[in-house]
Order: structure tokens, then C-alpha cells, then sequence
């Protein structure tokens, strides 16, 4: 805990450097205005010094320093000074060597490594050129500072002249201001960049020859698994899509080209798998799959099956994805990250693709830039996280990326002159790969990460954008959670801290209860339920469907019904506590239903057109807030009628299902959980399936689709909803059959639960031991915040840390924002509030700035830099 007068200050020059810099040409020889200097180190390197009528200012007067570059492209400048370091090999002597040389001798720094003094910079460059040639030197060269930089908690600004446009890796404005959801990828680069960590793009090629991409492919494992050779290009001419992938994970930062990766100095692998529109056989999948998996870390996987029936990797695949995963970074597991698809508006879900459901696979989703997810995003339970993309039907820009250089590339299509051998990227394909991305980072920061273990971590790092979505929901842990997003999007800086000191989680245990007995599943499930005088047997209870959004589930209270019309302007009733009878036409199912719920009301009942008796999902519903029914017409036209003479008509909507219960006792710290199905139905499509766990939180793992196909004959589903629930309790099977008069019966179902064994006795899904130590008894819940640090205590429980005391050091952070501003960073804490105090003169007293209010992670406020020379900053922590 912060005690209420603490502080720290921080002194910072604001004004321009101090050095005047010389541009140097950087030429084989030395160009004009330059010396070119070659002497004797360990690694041999010549270095381009400017002429001393061209010499740089000093900031010191009691030591000179002369800026000089490497004559390699290595554009960081060295500082040489007046000194040589000179080092002789065995039985060589000093006087010897030196006897021609006026250069005193300074120190004798070691046994045979001396320090002497030239007059400057130019005379030690010129005698340690000199040195370097004779016989019995081992080591010549001026003393030089070399670069170096403080570890900020947040990055400088990149040199990168696109990078001002990748709103992803940062969506603020110039002056620091947020404008929306980004993965904060300043805040993690001070600790992790991806070094050391490749990352596979498995795809259609990439461009090895893009200037942005060049460093990271060059000398990698490329291969075409479609072909069966080492060509990592592109499989075809206009094939852009892996290049643009790959541009999001690793283009290089910082080389004044182009843009930014999320992990930029990360390596690139490219594995092909695609050649026009074909894919590679199964067997040349399963190579791919295990392929290089001891030292290409991170796969990603921007696609997925094209298609809105059940399928599933076969055999091959499946043992290749195993491989990798169990023999894979020596046991470890290779980190596979994969896209969710772009189907929505299909009605096609995550989970029925076998690929983006497998536990071991992190599938990710699209939000757009005002947080919201993609029009075009699938949503899942078996979704993790989701990242930024873009998003064409509401007009959202995508991620600017590498392309295909020259005429070839999206760019060419997409008309966007302005950034030649770059483009726009849209789709969960942009979004997956800056999760591989982050993946990268967290295991350049802790290489002994489980598969498992980077999964934790994206969950515990995420928050969530879109306050707004309906489909949010707070599990027993405490963590939000969403089939539209999942956890959330990633922090990077917030997940590359965390990752430094991670516990790894132990082991996995998997629960299996398996039920054999023949359910039959209740055909034309979602009813309307009329109530009131002399109701027509017609309406006693009426055949409905649903739509996408907010879903009846069982049965609701009755409600008085009111007729409002079409409903195509906003309600001027009162509709609280009621229902309203909309008729279809005009505007959108959303509106009308929006409507309603904006005037009060607790049920939308939306009727078809009078004659048209067809039932439909109501499509584009999936942010109403209220549930809502659609009936035929016939019904409607009766409703209405009978409404019409009977003021105290009521309506509820009720929901008849098959419930299978499970009840688990073995106690278990849930990861996720699995359901298996199988049914004789006739119409999969017309199927709901809901798994609810013993808090009440419910997965939806399919919903009704067009898939025409009998089943589902044999199929798993998984959610990852329940992370860091107790398993301990009655989890429930839903299954409900909501469209056409088709039927059928379940005849097996499963329930899977993986997770961590725990002593769980109050079933909260802290371990007993864990709270007995620092609470000293089990009355404290997983989602309360006991030190009020903003961390609640099984996040605390996940991490290792204490959950009585906030244990990060309360200090200031300084950076260089940009030209015009300077950031300042501190830990910061809900319930606190922060004084900002500042001068530029040390003589005399702080002032108070400004406030800030407290919040999870980290503080933080933007000082402008007007000129002033230096300035210096205080902050204050008082409890509010």
C-alpha cells in the first residue's frame, strides 16, 4: 500500500540536445567532410568521424567527445574521445611499441592493457590506426562511450514515418490524449521485442525482399510445404495476404522505413501452405505442423475453414498439432495463434471449426477502432482474447502493414498511393497476428513459458473495449468476459511485466463425465405464452425464434404487452416492466428492437408481415440489450388483434430444452472445459447448445445456423468462459431446437473440464492453502480486491503476488513522447489520486500542475515542452 505523503521527483532536460549533429555519408570510403578510421578490436569495424572543421559541440568542458558512426549502415552514433585503449599481446613491450608516439601514458588499467592520452579526439583516432598495424598489438582503439539507453517503462517514439498511422500499436493523439482501444505496444517494447523469439507465418508466402522485412526472414527456415521447397516467397504473383501478416508481427522498427511489428525484432519464418486458391495435403499439414518446433517458438495462423458446417482436421493434422504441442520447445508446447473468421453475418461460429476450437490453440477476434468487434467477427465461446482490425461496413480503417512491393500488392487495388509497399489490412487475419506478436515478447522475457502459461497471461492482460456490449458477463473469478471478444484485448506492456516473474502453472487434470442415456430434445423450443381473458387457443402458446442477440432463457416473468406499430422512430411511451409488439418492415430488426428497449421495455416481440408465415432468425441483433422474439404473421395479426381489445394481456416468453446435469466433485482451478455432443437430430442448424456452470455463467456453444446437415452427429465443443472457475458443482447441458419441425435426440453427451488440481473446500476456486496463508481463513472471494490495488485476489492468487500489499515500487517514469511532449509513468492504484508538481528552476518551490485520478496498471500525464532548458517533476500518491 502507497502511504499517503509519498513521492518521488525526477529532474529532465526538456530542451533540444545538446549535440549538433553531422550527418555522415555512409560510404565504403569516406565521404566528403568525413575521416574513415579502421582499428584493432575483437570484432573488426570501420567507423566515419567528421572533419574537425566539422566538429560537433561539447556539452562538457572538461572532457571533449567527437560523434562518429560505423561505416556499416549502423546509423546509433559512437562517442570517441582523447584517450587510446591499447592492449599488447604476451611479451610485447610498451616502451617498444609506443617509442615513436608522443602519447603519455595514463593508467595502467590491467596487466598489459594501458590507457594513454592524445591531444583529441582526431589524434587518438589517427595513433590507435597506427597502433593497430604494428606487430605485438592486440587491441587498439579510442576510448569510446558506446550507446546505451535508460530502461524507460515506455518506449520513445519510433523513427518509423507510417507509424503515426498503425493506430493498433498506439491510438492516441499527438498530445497523448486516447482516442481508442490499442494493445500498448510502447509500454511493453522497453522489456521485449520479440529478440531471439521467431515466429512462423503460415500462409500463401511473404515478400523476403520488402525493405521492412528483410532483417527478419533473412537466414530463416523458409519452406513451402505446398511444393515441398525452400521457397519462403510468394506462392503467387498477387499473393499478398502473407506478407501483410507478416508485416504486423515483425516489420523492423526504427530503420526509418515504413512501419512498425508488434514484436520488431523478432525473426520470420515463411511456411507456405497455400498455392491460389488450393491448400496443402494433409500430410504436408502435419509437417508443417510439428515442423521446426524445438526453435520456431510461435505459429500463426491467419485462416480457417471456409465453410459454415462442422469440420475438423484429420488425423495427420491432429498428430502434427500434437507433436507440437507436447514435444514442442522441449515440452513446453509451441504457442499457435489463430484467427476466428469472417463469417458473422453467415451465423457461423468459432466452434464449429475444429481448428479454432482445440483448447491448445489461442483463437482470436477482430474489434474495430471504436472498440466494438468487427461486423464480420465469429463469435465463439472457445475465443480467448481479440486485437485490433478494420472493419469496411462501418467505414473503420484496417492496420496498415507491409504489401507486395510495386503493382502486385493490395495497395494497387485498394487505392492508397500515399503508402507505397504498404497497405490497409483488414479481417481477423490482422488481428491474430498481433497476438503472435505479444506471444513473441512474453517469451523473449521468460523463455520457460508453457504454451499454457502464455495463455494465462494474454487473459490476465486483457481489458476490455466496448463497455457497451451486451454480451458481457463476469464469471465466478471475477473476469469479464464476452463471445464477441473474449477476455478482452491484450496490453503488452501490462503482459510483459506480469510474464517476468510468472509462476508457471502446474500440471493439467482433466475431469470426464460421460452421460449414455437417450434424451429427446423438445422440438420448436422458444414459445410465447400468452395470459389473459378468454385467450384464443392459437395463442396459448406460440412457436418463436430468436435472433442473435440477447436470447430468452427459460422462463421469464409476464409482462403487460403493448402494441407500438413499427417502431421505426424512438418509443414516446412508457414501456418499463412491459412487452412490445413490433411489426416487421421498414427499418432493421435492431432498430425496432432498440427502440423498445430505449423506452423501458423487458421483451421485444417482433411479428412477420400479415399472410407471411415463414419464422427467421432476426439477423444484425447481436448488440440489442433486450431478448426478443420473432412470431409468424397469422400470430401476430391475432396478438395484435386480441391485444387490441384486452387491456390486461400479458405475455412471457418461455424456453423448453433438454437439461443434462453433471455434478463434479473433484476440485479443480478450471481452464477450459470441454462438451462433447451427440444427436440423431435432423437439422443442426436448427439446434441451440448452452453450457452452465455451477455459478450460473453460460457458455453459448452453438447457435442456430443454416447448417442443413443432420447432427451434430459427433462433435466437441469448448468455451473458455470458465478460466479460474471452481469446477466443483452441477454444470448443466442445454440443448434447445428452436427453428422448423424437424427433431431428433440427444444420445451422448460429455462434459470435459481441464485445470489444475487445488484444495478447494469452500469451492471458490482459491486454493484453501494459498488463503489460509495470507488471509488466515477462506472467507475472502476469488473476484474481491483485498489490498485495493486494482488486482483482485485470484489474479493475485494466477501471479504469485501478495494479495494484502501492492508490491511494485512507486516510482517515476520519464520518456521523450515526441518533439512537443514528455510522458510521465508511475504504478497506479484505484482509490487514489495523484498531484503532478513541477518547475524549471531548482531554486525555487513546486507547484501544483494538475491531478490525476487513480486506476489499474499505470499513471500517467503528458507535460508539454515549451523550450525550457530543464525541468523538474514530482509526484504526489494521496488516498481520495
Amino acid at each position: 500500500m502507497f502511504s499517503t505523503n509519498m513521492n518521488r521527483s525526477c529532474r529532465l532536460f526538456l530542451g533540444t540536445m545538446s549535440w549538433v549533429i553531422v550527418t555522415l555519408g555512409m560510404t565504403a570510403g569516406a565521404a566528403p567532410g568525413t575521416l574513415r578510421f579502421q582499428f584493432k578490436e575483437p570484432v573488426a569495424h570501420a567507423y566515419l568521424l567528421p572533419e574537425p572543421g566539422l566538429r560537433l559541440q561539447s556539452v562538457s568542458a572538461r572532457e571533449e567527445w567527437v560523434e562518429a558512426v560505423r561505416d556499416d549502415g549502423y546509423r546509433t552514433p559512437f562517442k570517441f574521445g582523447s584517450r587510446v585503449l591499447l592492449q599488447l599481446e604476451s611479451g610485447a613491450s610498451l616502451s617498444a611499441v609506443t617509442s615513436d608516439l608522443e602519447l603519455p601514458l595514463v593508467e595502467v588499467a590491467a596487466p598489459g592493457l594501458f590507457v594513454l592520452q592524445a591531444e583529441d579526439p582526431w589524434h587518438a583516432a589517427r595513433e590507435a590506426q597506427r597502433l593497430a598495424q604494428l606487430p605485438g598489438v592486440a587491441l587498439a582503439h579510442p576510448v569510446m562511450k558506446q550507446p546505451v539507453r535508460l530502461m524507460h517503462r515506455y518506449s520513445t517514439l519510433p523513427n518509423d514515418p507510417y507509424y503515426d498511422q498503425q493506430w493498433h500499436l498506439e491510438n492516441r493523439a499527438t498530445n497523448g490524449t486516447r482516442l481508442g482501444p490499442d494493445i500498448n505496444a510502447r509500454a511493453g517494447w522497453p522489456f521485449a521485442t520479440g529478440s531471439g523469439v521467431p515466429v512462423a507465418i503460415v500462409d500463401e508466402g511473404i515478400e523476403l525482399t520488402h525493405p521492412d522485412l528483410v532483417a527478419a526472414v533473412q537466414g530463416m527456415p523458409h519452406f513451402n510445404f505446398y511444393t515441398s521447397t525452400t521457397n519462403g516467397g510468394p506462392s503467387t504473383p498477387a499473393a499478398y495476404h502473407g506478407t501483410a501478416v507478416a508485416g504486423l508481427v515483425g516489420a523492423r522498427r526504427n530503420n526509418r522505413t515504413g512501419v512498425s511489428g508488434v514484436a520488431p525484432d523478432t525473426r520470420l519464418a515463411a511456411w507456405t501452405i497455400f498455392d491460389f486458391n488450393d491448400v496443402a495435403s494433409p500430410q504436408q499439414l502435419r509437417d508443417m505442423f510439428q515442423f521446426k518446433s524445438n526453435t520456431i517458438p510461435v505459429q500463426n495462423h491467419s485462416w480457417s475453414f471456409s465453410d459454415f458446417r462442422q469440420l475438423s482436421p484429420g488425423p495427420l493434422e491432429l498428430t502434427g498439432i500434437s507433436n507440437a504441442i507436447t514435444h514442442g520447445r522441449s515440452g513446453k508446447g509451441v504457442v499457435m495463434v489463430r484467427s476466428a473468421g469472417n463469417d458473422r453475418q453467415a451465423l457461423v461460429n468459432s466452434n464449429d471449426d475444429g481448428y479454432a476450437k482445440d483448447p491448445r490453440i489461442i483463437t482470436v477476434g477482430a474489434i474495430r477502432r471504436d472498440g466494438q468487434n468487427a461486423g464480420y467477427s465469429n463469435p465463439s465461446a472457445c475465443m480467448l482474447v481479440a486485437a485490433p482490425s478494420g472493419d469496411q461496413s462501418g467505414s473503420f480503417e484496417g492496420l496498415l502493414t507491409a504489401d507486395l512491393l510495386g503493382s502486385a500488392g493490395l495497395n494497387s487495388s485498394t487505392g492508397s498511393p500515399d503508402f507505397q509497399n504498404y497497405t490497409f489490412f483488414s479481417g481477423t487475419s490482422a488481428s491474430a497476428p498481433l497476438i503472435s506478436g505479444i506471444a513473441a515478447m512474453l517469451l523473449e522475457i521468460n523463455p520457460d513459458l508453457t504454451y499454457r502459461d502464455v495463455q494465462h497471461l494474454l487473459l490476465l492482460a486483457a481489458k476490455h473495449t466496448d463497455p457497451g456490449d451486451p454480451n458481457m458477463r463476469t464469471n465466478q473469478a471475477g473476469f469479464r468476459v464476452s463471445h464477441n471478444t473474449g477476455f478482452g484485448v491484450p496490453d503488452a506492456g501490462r503482459a510483459v511485466r506480469l510474464a517476468r516473474n510468472w509462476p508457471l502453472r502446474p500440471p493439467l487434470t482433466n475431469v470426464v463425465h460421460v452421460n449414455e442415456l437417450t434424451n429427446q430434445i423438445p422440438n420448436l423450443g422458444l414459445r410465447l405464452e400468452v395470459f389473459g381473458n378468454s385467450v384464443p387457443v392459437q395463442l396459448a402458446s406460440i412457436v418463436a425464434s430468436p435472433g442473435v442477440g440477447e436470447h430468452p432463457e427459460a422462463l421469464t416473468a409476464f409482462y403487460p404487452l403493448v402494441d407500438v406499430g413499427w417502431a421505426t422512430a424512438p418509443i414516446a411511451a412508457d414501456l418499463t416492466g412491459k412487452a412490445a409488439l413490433i411489426r416487421r418492415g421498414t427499418n432493421t430488426f435492431r432498430e425496432k428492437i432498440d427502440h423498445a428497449s430505449a423506452a423501458g421495455a423487458a421483451l421485444a416481440v417482433v411479428a412477420n408481415n400479415p399472410g407471411d408465415n415463414q419464422y427467421l432468425i432476426m439477423q444484425g441483433t447481436h448488440r440489442s440489450t433486450i431478448p426478443a422474439v420473432f412470431i409468424n404473421g397469422s400470430d401476430g395479426t391475432a396478438l395484435r388483434n386480441y391485444a387490441a381489445t384486452n387491456a390486461t394481456a400479458q405475455v412471457r416468453s418461455i424456453l423448453f430444452a433438454t437439461m443434462i446435469t453433471n455434478l463434479v466433485t473433484t476440485p479443480l482451478l478450471v481452464e477450459h472445459v470441454g462438451v462433447r455432443i451427440k444427436t440423431d437430430h435432423l437439422r443442426r442448424g436448427d439446434l441451440r447448445i448452452v453450457l452452465i456452470s455451477p455459478s450460473g455463467l453460460r457458455s453459448e456453444l452453438q447457435h442456430l445456423n443454416d447448417d442443413e446437415s443432420g447432427g451434430p452427429v459427433d462433435w466437441t465443443y469448448y468455451s473458455t468462459h470458465h478460466f479460474n472457475e471452481s469446477s466443483q458443482g452441477v454444470w448443466t447441458i442445454m440443448i434447445s431446437d428452436e427453428m422448423t419441425s424437424l427433431f431428433g435426440n440427444v444420445t451422448h453427451s460429455e462434459l470435459i473440464i481441464s485445470g489444475v488440481a487445488i484444495t478447494d473446500q469452500d469451492k471458490d476456486g482459491l486454493d484453501d492453502n494459498w488463503e489460509l496463508q495470507h488471509f488466515g481463513h477462506l472467507a475472502s472471494g476469488p473476484a474481491e480486491d483485498a489490498d485495493f490495488d486494482g488486482d483482485s485476489n485470484m489474479y493475485e492468487h494466477l501471479a504469485g503476488t501478495d494479495p494484502l500489499a501492492d508490491t511494485e515500487p512507486f516510482s517515476l517514469d520519464v520518456v521523450r513522447w515526441n518533439a512537443d511532449f514528455v510522458r510521465l509513468g508511475w504504478p497506479s492504484m484505484p482509490g487514489r489520486s495523484y498531484d503532478i508538481l513541477g518547475k524549471t528552476n531548482v531554486t525555487v518551490p513546486f507547484n501544483v500542475l494538475t491531478n490525476v485520478p487513480g486506476g489499474v496498471d499505470s499513471g500517467e500525464w503528458f507535460a508539454p515542452n515549451h523550450g525550457e532548458a530543464e525541468g523538474y517533476f514530482q509526484i504526489r500518491s494521496r488516498a481520495e
